[in-house]
């Protein structure tokens, strides 16, 4: 397990170096703030080469390539460049990192391991079992997803 979280540091390397603090949302944002962080993430696998060709390999087959997925899905579903940055939005991978922790080794069981309760999930059923374009607004309405404010 990688707890590296090179998503959630560069987003707020970047954050601070627009004068941000951590959780300050960034209504400002555009795609060039976007951009910027897919790139810092290709430089930090060009500054890992030398030293840790697995971390470089890691960062360009499965973190760039997530992320920049996820950038392009915001873009599609017409959300504002800003939810790339709120942390009421994107879930930063300290969060996998913890429920990947709370995982049964024996059972691969979702569980809290102190109290032995379900892990919370959330599941969307999609009206004949089709995935669709759905947009900020009709999101909130008509799914309540998590982290859409009203």
């Amino acid at each position: 397990m990688d707890a590296s979280r090179w998503l959630l540091n560069t987003l707020l390397a970047h954050k601070v170096r627009l004068g941000l603090g951590r959780r300050d949302e960034h209504p400002a944002a555009t795609h060039a703030d976007i951009d910027a962080v897919l790139d810092k993430l290709e430089d930090l696998a060009n500054a890992l080469e030398a030293a840790d060709r697995r971390a470089t390999a890691h960062l360009r087959g499965q973190i760039r390539p997530l992320v920049a997925a996820y950038a392009a899905a915001l873009q599609k579903a017409g959300y504002p460049p800003s939810l790339f940055f709120s942390c009421r939005f994107t879930i930063d991978t300290g969060q996998i990192v913890n429920l990947v922790e709370e995982l049964d080794p024996r059972h691969l069981s979702p569980v809290v391991r102190a109290t032995g309760r379900r892990l919370r999930s959330h599941t969307i059923a999609l009206p004949g079992d089709v995935i669709e374009h759905i947009g900020l607004e009709q999101g909130r309405a008509g799914f309540a997803l998590p982290g859409l404010t009203a």
